[in-house]
C-alpha cells in the first residue's frame, strides 16, 4: 500500500472512532433520561392509584345515588 493510501485510512478511522464516541456518549443520554422518564411514570402511576383509592368513582362505589326523578 502507498503512504497516501494508509494516510486516508487512518484518517477515515480516525473519524469512525470520533463518531462512535459520540454515537455512545447520545445512547448513554438517552438511556438515562429512559430511566428518570420510568420513574416519573411510576411515580405518576402511584399518584394516581392513590387518588383513585381516595375517591372512587361513583358507579363502583354507589357512594352517590341518582335522585328518582331522573
Amino acid at each position: 500500500m502507498s503512504d497516501a493510501r494508509i494516510e486516508e485510512l487512518e484518517i477515515r478511522v480516525s473519524f469512525q472512532e470520533d463518531l462512535l464516541q459520540k454515537l455512545d456518549d447520545a445512547l448513554a443520554h438517552q438511556q438515562r433520561e429512559v430511566l428518570e422518564l420510568k420513574s416519573v411514570l411510576r411515580q405518576m402511576t402511584h399518584q394516581i392509584e392513590t387518588l383513585e383509592a381516595a375517591f372512587p368513582d361513583e358507579e363502583s362505589a354507589g357512594a352517590i345515588e341518582k335522585p328518582p326523578h331522573y
